[in-house]
């Protein structure tokens, strides 16, 4: 009979205890499908976790999201002027050059960086919007670090705010929190090298990590942020409470860290349920020895692989006749694999319980971050054909561990895929070694799930900034590395030297003669 007294107090207990979160989740050109799910993904997990959630969609792009399910309360804000709707990202990403060089191209990026520009102007001169959300007292903002915008609306809000990176940051940033990133042994963005780095390597990675400094400080988050008033984008980034980073420190580069950074890859992995019996791809599965999946993400559309690259697959999958490819492919119904017994195309596929499944020995993909996660969680080995940004560094790190490899698209050909897919399909060495780095991951004290909800519980009530700032930041690069105090001592023992040098000679000197002088004197 006291059960039904008890329950709104425990009602009136979990309200008092829930916080109240921010998400900025733009809907732009150069901001993915891809990077807005990320963003949905960790907002469902703060909501299952019984907190208040809303999700701050800015448009300025004509979209059809508006009947994704999403369990946080959806604030959308548009523009007065849409523009289009867009399509996918860079059709022709598989005949585009790529070379490290290729990748210095600023005029592309003040390109990318302008829709980012223009929405946070017409967010920041719509007083309504400021201040319905000023209405919310929010406890905790979070936003994707490359949209700086995100960081200006909380600060304009007066509420604590985390920086989430769907990849790992770059080196320059780590620097600009007080971190330290020797370039020496941790590869940049381009992805140069594997350990241990040769000298051009090294030579190579430092003009890269230049160029992002470059590209992020001025030509797109200097041209977004300084403008506002709030002061530089690296100081505001420093004022984060902690940094979300989506990859996992198993499968990463060994570095240096503070506890202001919290790894997430892989999180919600843990809570993925099997694909239901009754659907088309289970049963595909079900009928199969082994199952190879093949994925290029949200930004590049297979249907658009030039007929040559696309034969050269099929050729390669009839030379594996007990593996049956299953491909996310945009458009199953062209005529492209038809006949192929083992090849299976699909517009959507549930890849995470594919790559769950016991069948799966290998998976073909981008190597995007969350694709990688997903891999490394469900202990999957990966054939990586890169296309731009982190992609390249992500393969990198799996070669390091060995639980993956390599193909540069220029170099997709028949006999390139049959070897790398049978060093996966045949040998058992990568299956292994990504079996148990797998168990390694699951094995964690705290998951990658119940990291982000306690770390973005304890932010949005404590002030971490205060107790785990590095101040490092804010030292010039004399204090940082210590120079002045270096030359300071070296001085001070030099001159000690130098004196007990002198003194010596002295002395000897005197011992030397003395004897002389006495002899001479007697005689």
């Amino acid at each position: 009979m006291i059960l039904p007294f008890l329950f709104p107090l425990f009602l009136l207990f979990s309200a008092a205890e829930a916080a109240k979160f921010l998400f900025y989740n733009p809907v732009n050109i150069g901001a993915s499908l891809s990077h807005r799910l990320f963003i949905d993904k960790l907002a469902d997990l703060l909501v299952d976790s019984g907190h208040e959630v809303v999700n701050y969609m800015p448009t300025m792009v004509d979209h059809d999201e508006g009947k994704m399910k999403r369990k946080a309360r959806v604030l959308e804000w548009k523009a007065k002027e849409l523009e289009p709707k867009q399509g996918a990202f860079s059709r022709n990403v598989w005949t585009k050059e790529d070379d490290f060089w290729s990748y210095f191209n600023f005029t592309a990026i003040a390109a990318f960086s302008e829709p980012f520009g223009k929405l946070c102007d017409l967010q920041m001169a719509d007083d309504s919007i400021i201040e319905k959300l000023k209405a919310e007292k929010f406890d905790l903002g979070m936003s994707e670090n490359f949209d700086p915008c995100g960081f200006v609306l909380f600060k304009r809000l007066g509420i604590k705010y985390a920086p989430v990176f769907s990849t790992t940051p770059s080196n320059f940033q780590f620097e600009q929190w007080g971190i330290p990133a020797p370039l020496s042994f941790i590869p940049s963005w381009q992805g140069v090298f594997t350990n241990p780095a040769t000298f051009k390597d090294r030579v190579l990675t430092e003009i890269s990590e230049l160029y992002n400094a470059i590209l992020f400080n001025w030509l797109h988050s200097g041209r977004i942020v300084d403008q506002q008033g709030y002061g530089t984008y690296e100081e505001i980034l420093a004022g984060s409470q902690v940094f979300f980073v989506n990859s996992d420190e198993f499968v990463d580069f060994p570095r240096p860290i503070s506890e202001k950074v919290v790894y997430i890859g892989g999180f919600g992995l843990d809570k993925i349920k099997d694909i239901p019996k009754n659907q088309e791809v289970q049963k595909v599965i079900d009928s199969s020895k082994k199952v190879f999946l093949i994925s290029f993400g949200a930004y590049v559309n297979s249907s658009s692989i030039p007929e040559a690259t696309k034969n050269d697959f099929l050729e390669a999958f009839k030379q594996f006749p007990d593996t049956t490819f299953i491909w996310r492919y945009q458009t199953p119904n062209d005529g492209f694999g038809k006949g192929i017994k083992n090849l299976e195309l699909r517009e959507w596929l549930p890849q995470r319980q594919i790559l769950n499944g016991e069948k799966t020995v290998g998976f073909i993909s981008h190597c995007g971050m969350n694709s990688m996660s997903e891999a490394n969680f469900f202990g999957v080995p990966m054939i990586c054909i890169p296309f731009y940004g982190d992609q390249f560094r992500n393969v990198k790190a799996l070669i390091q561990r060995k639980i993956g490899l390599e193909l540069p698209k220029k170099s997709v050909n028949k006999e390139n895929l049959v070897k790398v897919l049978g060093e996966l399909i045949n040998k058992k060495d990568y299956y292994n070694q990504a079996k148990t780095l797998s168990k390694l991951i699951k094995a964690k004290p705290l998951s990658a799930t119940d990291r982000f909800v306690k770390y973005a519980e304890l932010a949005a009530k404590f002030n971490l900034h205060e107790v785990l700032d590095l101040p490092g930041k804010s030292l010039n690069f004399v204090q940082y590395y210590n120079l002045d105090v270096k030359i300071f001592l070296f001085t001070v023992f030099s001159s000690i030297l130098f004196t007990i040098q002198r003194t010596l000679r002295a002395l000897l000197s005197l011992c030397i003669s003395s004897p002389k002088g006495k002899k001479l004197k007697k005689n």
